[in-house]
């Protein structure tokens, strides 16, 4: 099942696309001002990443984390004034089951941006 929705913003145009699979998990892919973030308290969360890392392919910073059950991977990056984060959701069985392919999924989270 597939789910898009956009939302007018004054700052450019949120994008968030869901996808789910009852056997594997969820999928979400949120643009948005970088803005809207900058006042976010993610010191409340820290206690919650059971991983993290910072990759770079083609020039681009990719911030992975794994949050703690219920499992979470994100994977972020940001260019222009947007921010791209990358999310899976899955429930222990979810997790269980794929979780060798659900990492794989996010860390082959890419975007190509040419400003215009």
């Amino acid at each position: 099942m597939s789910q898009t929705v956009s939302i007018a913003d004054l700052g450019g145009t949120k994008i968030d696309l869901r996808f789910s699979n009852v056997s594997e998990g969820r999928i979400s892919v949120i643009v948005a001002p970088v803005l809207r973030f900058a006042e976010c308290n993610w010191t409340k969360r820290r206690n919650e990443v059971m991983n993290s890392a910072v990759k770079e392919y083609s020039g681009r910073k990719y911030y992975q984390f794994e949050l703690e059950p219920p499992h979470c991977l994100i994977t972020a990056t940001a260019a222009g004034n947007r921010l791209y984060l990358f999310s899976i959701l899955a429930n222990g069985l979810q997790w269980k089951r794929h979780n060798e392919e659900l990492k794989k999924i996010a860390d082959s989270f890419r975007i190509v941006y040419r400003q215009i």
